[in-house]
């Protein structure tokens, strides 16, 4: 019989990664992706902040307007590809700014995470009694059997 030896991992990870070659293009698509998301979200969220918040007074000029929103833009798209901490605080962001119903949907969102921390605890402390109790039982009944 012929000996059959299983697949190396090196082998295996290069099947899942796509090799390297396609592994960085495939982050580079992902990069250029979330920079476009980005580039849309500060669009946005320049046109939700101009309706929001009245900014004629700052800006006189056209000109100094699109070299403002550009650079704003650009920068929150750059940042929005870079850092995913930044992502959520954008997304927040946005949310806030559409209005009452994007603070509501903020609201009902922390408060389920707020009230998500006790349950996921108390589910983990009810799974850890019954063993700890078997634990300390069998352990009693080893070392002290009279007692029992």
């Amino acid at each position: 019989m012929q000996r059959v030896t299983p697949p190396s991992a090196t082998t295996l990870s290069n099947r899942t990664n796509f090799g390297s070659e396609g592994s960085t293009r495939i982050q580079c698509l992902r990069r250029f992706v979330t920079f476009l998301l980005g580039l849309v979200l500060g669009f946005l969220l320049w046109k939700l902040a101009a309706l929001n918040f009245t900014l004629g007074r700052l800006f006189v000029n056209r000109a100094t307007d699109l070299y403002v929103f550009l650079v704003f833009v650009l920068v929150t798209g750059t940042i929005f590809m870079l850092s995913l901490p930044v992502r959520a605080v954008i997304l927040l962001i946005f949310v806030a700014l559409v209005g009452k119903s994007g603070r509501t949907y903020l609201r009902a969102v922390a408060f389920a995470f707020i009230i998500s921390g006790p349950i996921a605890n108390l589910v983990e402390n009810a799974g850890e009694v019954p063993c700890i109790c078997l634990h300390y039982s069998a352990d009693l009944h080893l070392s002290k059997p009279d007692l029992i």
